[in-house]
């Protein structure tokens, strides 16, 4: 059998690793990935929106010498089957350049050891589709000065200078974000990390705590269980040593409200308390997926305060479909352990539908409410309005057929138009901001009430608007 040696066209393959499927805030978020690998104590993120846009990462790291970063700058530098150190949170050896690529052409990374002087190298994707070939640019002192200067990053050079240690990198030839759009990438940006690394941040589960700011402002971090009830977890037969899961349900609007109703539009997040709720993923402390069922169950409002925390440790990548990203909707848990989640989620969306300020039963003593729930002939359910309480029975005998005929038209026209649609984004996304309750005037109301009293009403009569929604005993207490 003879063999031949078929070269991959390098062109067409630095193309390709072009557009991976990175967005900008997972793309900056994979860099911080090898920072934190490096024992960062502090990240800055320049963003400039300049006529010559740049992106710069800096971090005080343990560094690279010459050789070692060399070997950072070769794409796949990393065996994705090889065993690695438990706090490592890089993949295949390709985020760095991956990342780097599908945003901008020209990748230039700066490091130093606390054994080393500055070294920096320079990938230049228009040179290497040009030559066809993995030529990368190893930038001497004066090249290196010259290219600081040009980026207005002297302020980040000096400070890696005067540091032990650590690595800058630099975006620069960004194709794939307009110069008007970067700012709003920014503040995706500040969002992502502050959740995505926020045991990082924050210092939490025994994480080295890290400083990430963004254009010289420190990110908080955002725990999404922060003054979560924390439930008792439903074991994972076989699996407990590797996966460690953590349900955890959300404290309700009516418990913060009085005394800090920021902290639950905070809680809910960008995407509001129906958006977050599901399985938050993590390896090795590090966010990998978030806010979602898997398709284990549905997505529901009722199970809005249910959040459910797994960690897995950075050997189980295949297992859960984790990618070079460490993104997507390729993540999903391992078919083995499937039931068990859907069993756990059973029970604790149970114990958060009993949740205060979840939804529970709602005990009322009204007898007759303005609006009823009915199902038509062809099972449809509707909202309509009961044309059994007394208030339009009053009315109905003081105006005239025709004027009631209208009136009828108009109830019936309210039913057609209720807001359904509206009433449940708002309910879902802004339930702080709805108060439907409007305090009718005093005044106007003992006027009503005088008036119907003088009519001399029954006492059935009066027992019926007791028992209506509206009215109470008291406002009829000189009957």
């Amino acid at each position: 059998m003879r063999i031949d040696i078929t070269e991959p066209n390098v062109s067409n393959s630095v193309k390709s690793y072009r557009d991976i499927g990175y967005t900008f805030e997972i793309a900056i978020a994979d860099i911080i990935d090898n920072s934190i690998t490096a024992q960062a104590k502090n990240i800055d993120i320049l963003a400039s929106e300049s006529d010559n846009m740049l992106v710069a990462i800096l971090d005080d790291g343990i560094g690279m010498n010459d050789a070692e970063l060399k070997e950072a700058m070769r794409l796949s530098t990393k065996d994705p089957d090889k065993q690695r150190e438990a706090d490592d949170l890089g993949k295949f050896g390709l985020g760095l350049k991956t990342a780097s690529f599908s945003h901008c052409k020209m990748l230039t990374v700066i490091s130093k050891s606390s054994s080393s002087k500055i070294s920096a190298k320079q990938w230049d994707i228009d040179a290497v589709i040009k030559t066809n070939s993995w030529g990368l640019n190893v930038l001497n002192d004066n090249e290196l000065s010259q290219l600081i200067n040009q980026t207005a990053t002297s302020h980040l050079l000096d400070k890696l200078n005067n540091q032990t240690s650590g690595t800058l990198v630099l975006w620069q030839k960004i194709d794939r974000i307009q110069t008007q759009s970067l700012m709003d990438n920014i503040v995706i940006l500040r969002d992502h990390l502050s959740l995505v690394f926020h045991r990082f941040i924050n210092g939490l589960k025994g994480c080295n705590k890290v400083i990430i700011s963004v254009n010289e402002s420190t990110i908080e971090g955002f725990n999404p269980f922060y003054g979560s009830e924390e439930q008792e977890s439903y074991p994972l037969k076989n699996y407990e040593s590797q996966i460690k899961v953590q349900p955890h349900i959300m404290p309700s609007f009516g418990q913060t409200k009085k005394n800090n109703p920021e902290l639950y539009k905070k809680l809910a997040g960008t995407q509001g308390y129906s958006q977050s709720q599901g399985f938050y993923l993590f390896r090795s402390n590090r966010l990998i997926s978030y806010a979602t069922w898997w398709r284990i169950i549905p997505r529901q409002d009722s199970n809005q305060l249910v959040r459910i925390e797994i960690d897995i440790s950075n050997d189980q990548d295949k297992f859960w479909g984790i990618t070079i990203t460490k993104s997507g909707f390729s993540v999903s848990p391992p078919p083995s352990i499937r039931r068990d989640l859907k069993i756990l989620v059973q029970e604790i969306t149970r114990r958060g539908r009993n949740a205060e300020g979840g939804r529970k039963k709602i005990s009322n003593k009204v007898q007759t409410k303005f609006w009823d729930f009915v199902r038509n002939n062809d099972k449809q359910k509707s909202f309509v309005i009961n044309k059994e309480h007394p208030l339009l029975d009053e009315l109905r005998l003081e105006i005239s057929d025709e004027s009631f005929d209208m009136l009828k038209i108009y109830l019936k026209s309210l039913e057609a138009f209720l807001p359904i649609e509206d009433i449940y984004r708002e309910k879902v996304h802004h339930p702080d901001e709805l108060e439907q309750k409007i305090n009718l005037d005093k005044t106007e109301m003992t006027t009503l009430i005088d008036g119907l009293l003088a009519k001399g009403l029954d006492k059935e009569t009066i027992k019926r608007f007791i028992g209506s929604e509206g009215f109470d005993e008291e406002m009829f207490s000189n009957a």
